[in-house]
């Protein structure tokens, strides 16, 4: 009988861990949005699929200066996430509301100095890749810590999708779009 009782008890309660989410929509949005902010790379490696994501994890260079830069852009970062909606597709759908700072003329200034750098040095012997590479960075800088200082808002509102998972979960789909909101535009100026 005891036997029986102690069966019966572990399948109720598996029955009912199956049936229940363990993490809500909203707290999945957040914890890639903090990532973001806090370039957590852990969490973001999660997200690679995304070009843009790739590059904050993955790009190569000086790390002192990548660090400034990924900082620069997302150290204002604000976000406030609304209620979950369900879909009939089982997906559920979020609204983020996006304010940072305006970095969408970064690349405006960027590409110009940059092509400027070149020119000047093209002849000079001193465009090895290595080289090309830091100077870029450095100039990415400059132009991130410039629009730090204009102190231009940006903001921006962004719908998400979540589709749950098997694992009684939610995986985040990170769009271009989510990515350029919470960029301050910085890849709108890409274009």
């Amino acid at each position: 009988m005891k036997k029986k009782l102690l069966i019966m008890i572990t399948l109720l309660m598996l029955f009912s861990l199956a049936s229940c989410t363990f993490e809500k929509p909203e707290d999945k949005a957040a914890a890639f949005l903090d990532a973001v902010k806090t370039d957590n790379t852990e969490v973001l490696k999660g997200y690679v699929d995304n070009k843009y994501v790739n590059i904050l994890v993955n790009a190569t260079g000086d790390k002192k200066t990548l660090a400034a830069i990924k900082k620069g852009i997302f150290k204002n970062l604000e976000y406030s996430v609304s209620a979950a909606e369900k879909n009939e597709d089982g997906s559920v759908t979020l609204k983020v509301n996006v304010k940072n700072l305006d970095f969408s003329e970064v690349m405006k200034d960027y590409d110009a100095e940059s092509y400027s750098y070149v020119i000047d040095n093209l002849y000079a012997g001193k465009l090895n890749r290595k080289h090309l590479n830091e100077k870029s960075l450095k100039i990415l800088l400059k132009a991130v810590k410039e629009a730090l200082k204009e102190k231009k808002k940006y903001s921006k509102e962004v719908v998400v999708t979540l589709k749950e998972n098997d694992h009684n979960a939610y995986d985040l789909i990170v769009t271009d779009k989510l990515m350029d909101a919470l960029s301050g535009g910085f890849i709108s100026g890409l274009k």
